[in-house]
């Protein structure tokens, strides 16, 4: 059971978005 490029590419969007809320989260305290 592998994972194909669509799951890869929504995972690495995910982190992506994830990781700009950080920061966004970050700056504002």
């Amino acid at each position: 059971m592998g994972v194909s490029s669509e799951q890869a590419i929504n995972l690495l969007g995910m982190c992506g978005w994830l990781n700009r809320l950080k920061i966004a989260l970050d700056e504002t305290d």
